[in-house]
C-alpha cells in the first residue's frame, strides 16, 4: 500500500485474525505477509478475535507490543493486549473466575461482570506499571497501544502523551487529562449511522507530544 510507504511505522490495535479461532492465527499472519514489504517497523497488539497466546509473534517482521517497549525513533510504544473476555484466556485464575460469575456478556450478572472488569483493570495497571517504572529514556513522549481503550490510563506511572486503541467500532480522537486518546477504526457500521463514512484507518502526525489524526477509509489506498 503506497500510503504505508511513507509512514515512520504501522501500528495495528488488535483484531487481525478472524472470529473463527482455527483459522485466526493463519489469518494475522495473511495480513502482515501483505503489508511486510514497506521499510516501516510494524507493531500490533491482539484484540479480542485474536485466540492465541499474547506472547506469540505472529511474523519475524513485525513487532509484538503486548508489555513489550519498543522505541522507534525518539519514541516509546507500549502494548497491551485483550479485553475482558479475551484476557481470561491467558489467566487461568481470571478465567475461572469469569466462568464462576459470568455467563458471558448476553446473560451476565451485572455485579459479577463489572467485578470482574475491575480485576482486570487492576491486573492491567500493575503490569504497565511494572513496565513502565524500567523505562529510562523517552518517558516524556511515551505511546501506550491497547485493544480496548485503557481507563484511568491518566493515572499510570507515567502519564503517555498518546494513548492509540481500538474495539469500539467507532473512530474518533479527543484530548483526556491530557493524554491524546485515539479510537484508530470502526471495522463496520454497527455503531455508525447509515449516512455516516466509515473510517476505518487513520494517519497520525506527530510532532514532539502533539498528535494530529486525519481518518480515511481503506478502499482510497492504492496497492
Amino acid at each position: 500500500m503506497k500510503i504505508l510507504a511513507f509512514s515512520d511505522c504501522v501500528i495495528i490495535a488488535g483484531d487481525l485474525g478472524g472470529l473463527k479461532e482455527s483459522k485466526c492465527l493463519e489469518q494475522s499472519k495473511n495480513i502482515i505477509n501483505e503489508i511486510s514489504g514497506i521499510k516501516a517497523p510494524i507493531m500490533y497488539v491482539q484484540g479480542n478475535t485474536d485466540k492465541y497466546p499474547f506472547e506469540t509473534i505472529i511474523s519475524p517482521r513485525a513487532v509484538n507490543l503486548h508489555l513489550n517497549p519498543t522505541d522507534v525513533g525518539e519514541y516509546t510504544f507500549i502494548g497491551y493486549s485483550g479485553c475482558i473476555e479475551r484476557f481470561s484466556h491467558d489467566n487461568p485464575s481470571l478465567r475461572q473466575k469469569l466462568r464462576d460469575r459470568v455467563d458471558y456478556f448476553f446473560d451476565a450478572n451485572i455485579d459479577a461482570f463489572h467485578e470482574a472488569c475491575e480485576e482486570v483493570k487492576s491486573i492491567r495497571e500493575n503490569e504497565l506499571n511494572d513496565i513502565l517504572e524500567k523505562i529510562t529514556k523517552n518517558r516524556d513522549k511515551i505511546v501506550i497501544i491497547a485493544h480496548e481503550r485503557i481507563s484511568g490510563i491518566e493515572y499510570l506511572k507515567i502519564k503517555p502523551f498518546l494513548h492509540i486503541y481500538g474495539h469500539r467500532h467507532k473512530a474518533f480522537s479527543r484530548k483526556y487529562k491530557g493524554v491524546q486518546c485515539i479510537n484508530v477504526a470502526e471495522l463496520d457500521d454497527r455503531l455508525t449511522r447509515e449516512d455516516a463514512t466509515i473510517n476505518n484507518y487513520v494517519i497520525i502526525d506527530v510532532s514532539g507530544t502533539e498528535a494530529n489524526p486525519s481518518f480515511h477509509r481503506i478502499d482510497e489506498i492504492e496497492f
